[in-house]
């Protein structure tokens, strides 16, 4: 199927229900574009919102229209597209060449009218219509509780996010403070959440120190804390590899750190016996043109297949390296594909109590897999003696 027969067989029937428009080719250009359809005096349309430059623009075309601005966008602008239909959804992917691929998949959205009648409510960790003091500071939401249209992607990425924390609480020592480091926090609008619904909300002890490299950053940060009286949220300029916290570090959070910048931070926490840690990697660049994999060769010759491929293994390496040193590790969906394509996050939760260890039959299949990929990730050196140990005994033993 290609791009014309696409949007001829979802456009010009009304049967799509709304698209998705990601991973921008050019960042000065538009960053997102979706589509929704609509429906005024019997009339088929869509409403069209394309982000740019942290504003949002709206359109409001026909079906024909639409499917001529969806043609645009895609010839140019986006690697990734997401469409929803009655009958269907599709994904279409763009490769760095120009090739496009398009995947038709089982339609998870409820028939165009229901779509069109109502909006389903869902009840979030962080409700609508109750006014949230740093979303309100943060542009989010409004003074009224609603949270602002083009800022509903991130309202629901906090919310996602919050879920994650709430399934990791039971980790936690109740009858002790939690301390967490936040490492690449940016603007910190996950950190803030986390503070937010564990101080005020889940009422634990808890305090949060957020990393960054930018100064400037920092300072906002840092500043808006301050404002909201949140006492014990601390925001920290400097690199990941030579921060060193003071006292114990029950949970380590890194979020988009840039390829082994993800190695560093876990790491990091495995040198501290972190109870949790929360990864979602960005941009697994180490290991794409290292991956030497007999048989794999038709599909490793594709620029667009090897980077999946070699994210996909990247990632899976650190879950083996993490369940190696004694966390019980799940790689799973951050948050749907549709809002963003760095939606990987990896869960390591402490197995046990005391320091980490090397454990011999986790040490095996990371073995065998490094050993399949023809690879040697940095996150080996990384991880100290206890994993170079581990490995050495396990080539030792052959096992």
């Amino acid at each position: 199927m290609t791009i014309d027969e696409l949007v001829q067989a979802v456009f010009t029937d009304a049967a799509l229900i709304r698209a998705v428009l990601s991973d921008p080719v050019n960042p000065e250009g538009p960053l997102k574009v979706s589509f929704k359809k609509t429906a005024a005096k019997g009339r088929i349309g869509y409403q069209v919102e394309i982000l740019k430059n942290s504003q949002a623009f709206h359109e409001n075309p026909d079906a024909k229209g639409a499917g001529a601005s969806f043609k645009n966008y895609m010839a140019g602008d986006f690697r990734q597209a997401a469409l929803f239909c009655a009958d269907a959804d599709y994904q279409v992917l763009v490769s760095k060449k120009g090739n496009t691929t398009i995947l038709k998949k089982p339609a998870s959205q409820g028939a165009p009218n229901a779509e069109l009648a109502h909006n389903r409510v869902k009840k979030y960790l962080l409700p609508e219509g109750e006014a949230v003091p740093w979303l309100v500071e943060t542009g989010i939401m409004g003074r009224d509780g609603r949270v602002v249209k083009s800022r509903y992607d991130k309202y629901r990425q906090i919310n996602k996010y919050l879920e994650f924390m709430e399934d990791c609480l039971a980790s936690f020592d109740e009858t002790r403070p939690i301390r967490i480091v936040d490492f690449g926090c940016g603007k910190a609008y996950l950190t803030f959440a986390l503070y937010d619904w564990l101080v005020n909300r889940k009422k634990r002890n808890a305090s949060v120190t957020g990393l960054d490299l930018k100064p400037e950053v920092i300072a906002d940060c840092a500043g808006l804390a301050k404002k909201l009286g949140f006492a014990n949220l601390n925001f920290v300029q400097g690199d990941i590899a030579a921060y060193e916290p003071q006292g114990e570090v029950d949970m380590m959070i890194c979020l988009h750190a840039c390829d082994t910048a993800t190695d560093a931070a876990i790491a990091k926490a495995v040198s501290w016996n972190a109870r949790v840690i929360l990864a979602v990697p960005c941009c697994q660049k180490e290991l794409i043109q290292k991956i030497s994999v007999a048989g794999l060769e038709p599909m490793l010759q594709h620029g667009f297949l090897r980077e999946r491929f070699g994210s996909m293994a990247t990632d899976t390496l650190r879950a083996l390296a993490l369940e190696a040193m004694g966390y019980k590790t799940i790689i799973c969906e951050f948050i749907d594909m549709e809002h963003t394509p760095k939606n990987t996050l990896i869960r390591a939760i402490r197995a046990g109590k005391g320091k980490t260890t090397a454990h011999q039959p986790a040490i095996k299949k990371y073995m065998q897999f490094r050993n399949l990929l023809g690879v040697l990730p940095s996150l080996e050196k990384m991880l100290g003696t206890d994993f170079s140990a581990g490995l050495e005994e396990a080539m030792v033993k052959k096992i």
